[in-house]
């Protein structure tokens, strides 16, 4: 009797021991798989602040350039793109506060280059009008000049 309990705890250890050991290795996959998803919706995420960033670059390499006709749409467009893309980092630094600093450095210069932008085209302008006036001056000498020649 003895000997037929002996034989029976050695013979459900083993079985025991399997049991465990699936269900211990099932939480370890659920935790991988957990991991996993975690890192691709960072992924994921990371990815489409890329691209959004890159589209503002575009954007903002279309100011001033004359392929566009209303630049302050252009504008307007470019910082609700910002603005939007503020609010995902803000709800995604949540959960890992470190991780998202370059894009928001990024996302903040956008409104300091609109308005170098902005500046810029406003000197150039000014440089056009400038030119014009300094054409017309340099016209009306001419005439003066050739007036003078003529009629001393």
């Amino acid at each position: 009797m003895f000997f037929l309990l002996f034989l029976t705890l050695l013979l459900s250890l083993p079985v025991l021991y399997y049991f465990l050991f699936i269900n211990t290795s099932r939480q370890q996959i659920n935790k991988i798989i957990e991991k996993k998803n975690q890192f691709d919706f960072v992924f994921k995420k990371r990815e489409q602040l890329c691209a959004k960033i890159d589209t503002l670059n575009n954007f903002l390499n279309m100011l001033n350039t004359g392929q566009i006709y209303n630049e302050v749409a252009l504008e307007r467009t470019i910082l609700k793109l910002k603005n939007d893309a503020l609010l995902e980092i803000e709800v995604l630094e949540v959960n890992d506060p470190d991780r998202y600093g370059m894009f928001k450095k990024l996302l903040f210069d956008v409104e300091k280059a609109i308005d170098n932008k902005k500046i810029l085209q406003q000197a150039m302008t000014e440089e056009e009008e400038q030119k014009k006036k300094l054409m017309e001056c340099i016209e009306a000498n001419k005439k003066i000049k050739k007036d003078i020649m003529t009629n001393p």
